[in-house]
């Protein structure tokens, strides 16, 4: 399984005006309402240093608060990241049934100085690919990957229409093209359906 994510550059990016384009990412957030928690983790220079300042949030991530927090530690060489929940569809192992349940997501904001993986300044990270592509073609499983699919578009192009970018980019560890697969899958599931 691959993981997914979404990076992010921004135009005129600065350290002065970065926690305001993390508000406005983290706005744009669905976070879960059956799992409302989250932690949120300040980073200083690089992932192999220890964090510099861990909390955990027993309700849904409000961002100003979230902010708040990152402002305390505002420096040109930290990165801000939230761990949270958004809710999905995923099949159940033991019974085989689809349902709604809580899945990690992760968002980063990257101060200017902070090397990130691909020198992005946001980074969200979906999680599994196996959420957004189908294994089989039963009705079930094209409704939810059809309904994961489209949740995770929703996000990343209200990113694009609330955030000056600069270059945005959906991507695996694999590498592969995920903005042209999800597409795929999208057409194929829709012909799927007009098939039934």
């Amino acid at each position: 399984m691959n993981r997914i994510y979404f990076s992010v550059w921004l135009r005129g990016y600065t350290q002065h005006n970065m926690l305001a384009s993390f508000e406005k990412l983290l706005k744009l957030v669905p976070f879960s309402r059956l799992r409302p928690e989250a932690t949120i983790t300040v980073l200083a220079v690089n992932y192999v240093e220890p964090p510099l300042f861990q909390k955990r949030l027993d309700t849904a991530p409000d961002p100003a608060e979230v902010i708040a927090i990152c402002r305390e530690f505002d420096n040109p060489d930290c990165a801000y990241q939230l761990e949270t929940y958004w809710d999905l569809w995923f099949r159940n192992e033991q019974t085989g049934e689809w349902k709604l349940g809580p899945t990690m997501l992760s968002i980063t904001c990257y101060a200017p100085v902070f090397e990130s993986e691909l020198g992005e300044q946001m980074l969200i990270d979906f999680g599994v690919d196996s959420r957004f592509l189908p294994e089989g073609d039963s009705a079930a499983e094209l409704m939810a990957v059809r309904s994961n699919v489209r949740s995770l578009l929703h996000l990343t192009t209200d990113a694009a229409k609330h955030l000056a970018m600069e270059k945005k980019t959906l991507w695996s560890e694999t590498g592969d093209n995920l903005a042209a697969r999800l597409a795929a899958t999208l057409l194929d599931m829709e012909a799927a359906g007009g098939r039934s």
